[in-house]
């Protein structure tokens, strides 16, 4: 039986261009690897408060599963928001 993972999220395309740019923003706080850290995905959640039309608030566990989702396969953080950008 699936677990329930709660109210799904959905995204405008302004939600996903305000996480791309935050992220690029605050590119050095993804380190060498270019893994953000879970309070950088929570910060997005709280910086696309201003953006939400419809659904749920996101989370930063939405935020992070979103920035995979974006990011496949995984490049490194700057190589990523410039091929988006």
């Amino acid at each position: 039986m699936p677990k329930n993972t709660g109210p799904k999220a959905s995204w405008s395309d302004k939600e996903v261009e305000e996480l791309v740019l935050y992220l690029h923003n605050h590119c050095s706080t993804a380190g060498n690897g270019g893994s953000f850290t879970d309070s950088t995905f929570n910060a997005v959640a709280e910086h696309l408060v201003l953006y939400l039309k419809s659904g749920p608030q996101k989370t930063g566990k939405m935020v992070k599963a979103k920035w995979t989702a974006v990011c496949t396969p995984s490049p490194p953080c700057a190589t990523t928001v410039i091929q988006i950008l």
